[in-house]
């Protein structure tokens, strides 16, 4: 198995932690779980680079970001379903009330921004040691 699909699976493991957490924070602690938008990011690129530490493409943002993306709203709906099954209520009825709706935007928005503040990050980071190690 070459290091690329080794690292992505292994990143894509940190996502699904990202996940749990957010369902962890949202259902069980009844917490704001936006931040596991960043945990999901920072836990891939993390675990990718460990792995593949000569790989300095693009390929691990783009993944990151796409993984991440998606990892964030199944995360939300997840939570939303749990909760909606822990009330015993309809969960047709639940999204439709306006207040939940919002809710579930900001949360969503707050994951989202996070997410790609640290792709930001780590985008930002990389070229400045890139261009510290071209000067050198």
């Amino acid at each position: 198995m070459s290091l690329k699909i080794k690292g992505t699976l292994l990143g894509l493991g940190a996502v699904l932690a990202g996940i749990a957490i957010w369902v962890a924070f949202y259902v069980g602690l009844e917490m704001l779980a936006g931040i596991a938008g960043i945990v999901m990011v920072v836990g891939f690129i993390g675990i990718y680079r460990r792995i593949n530490k000569e790989d300095h493409s693009n390929y691990v943002y783009i993944v990151a970001s796409v993984a991440s993306l998606i990892g964030i709203v199944l995360a939300e709906l997840l939570s939303v379903v749990i909760l909606v099954a822990m009330g015993g209520g309809d969960l047709k009825t639940f999204l439709a009330d306006r207040e939940v709706q919002v809710g579930m935007l900001l949360d969503l928005g707050i994951g989202l921004l996070l997410g790609a503040g640290g792709i930001i990050y780590f985008i930002v980071t990389d070229k400045k040691r890139a261009k510290v190690q071209t000067q050198k």
